[in-house]
């Protein structure tokens, strides 16, 4: 008898093993599901003349199930909070960086410290 119940003991628990694996992946599936951010960032190219220091860095993102490709400044990207929340965070993070160094090199040398130092507050506090 005392055998009996040790079987039926570890074939229900492989079973019941099974059913939480199975649950789990759905819930995992489904939670990821949501988690998605529908703007991807692609990459990035230069506008401008290097030599007169009117460069200006575009990011090129598309929209998940569209096919066309959108262009944007760095500046407006960060400025706008509606399109910087559609992005992953880590592309957020890419996108501010770039934003922030050419805040800071448009302006002279001699105020990049304070600027700079104007921006960490921002972005800190």
């Amino acid at each position: 008898m005392f055998n009996i119940l040790m079987i039926l003991r570890k074939f229900l628990s492989k079973i019941n093993n099974k059913i939480v694996l199975i649950s789990g992946a759905f819930w995992f599936t489904f939670e990821n599901y949501k988690k998605r951010y529908p703007y991807v960032l692609l990459g990035e190219k230069q506008l401008g003349l290097p030599a007169l220091r009117t460069k200006e860095t575009v990011l090129l993102y598309r929209i998940t199930g569209k096919r066309y490709i959108v262009e944007c400044s760095a500046t407006d990207l960060c400025n706008s909070k509606d399109l910087i929340g559609k992005f992953h965070p880590l592309d957020v993070r890419i996108i501010s960086f770039i934003a922030g160094v050419e805040q800071i090199l448009k302006v002279m040398p001699e105020d990049r410290t304070e600027k700079f130092e104007l921006l960490k507050e921002y972005i800190f506090n």
